[in-house]
């Protein structure tokens, strides 16, 4: 990924894949992705590898289910082999 405008705000730089995110709470987010943990949907199969994504899938794909926050006991926490 080519770096930033020299004009624009600092950023936030991934160790591992050196993405470059606007925030460090988006730094946080992505680097969920990193890891060997996905979140499966309550609702459908889907799988995702950040709860960030889960909860966009959840709140696009099921209007009016509950988010995983409010369902934690219901949100499935899988750990994937590598």
């Amino acid at each position: 990924m080519p770096p930033k405008a020299s004009n624009s705000k600092l950023y936030a730089t991934c160790f591992i894949c050196h993405k470059q995110l606007s925030n460090q709470y988006n730094l946080r987010v992505h680097l969920e992705t990193h890891q060997n943990v996905r979140y499966a949907c309550s609702v459908c199969s889907h799988v995702s590898r950040s709860k960030d994504a889960l909860r966009k899938h959840i709140s696009y794909r099921h209007p009016g289910a509950p988010s995983p926050c409010e369902s934690d006991s219901k949100r499935k926490r899988m750990k994937v082999a590598q």
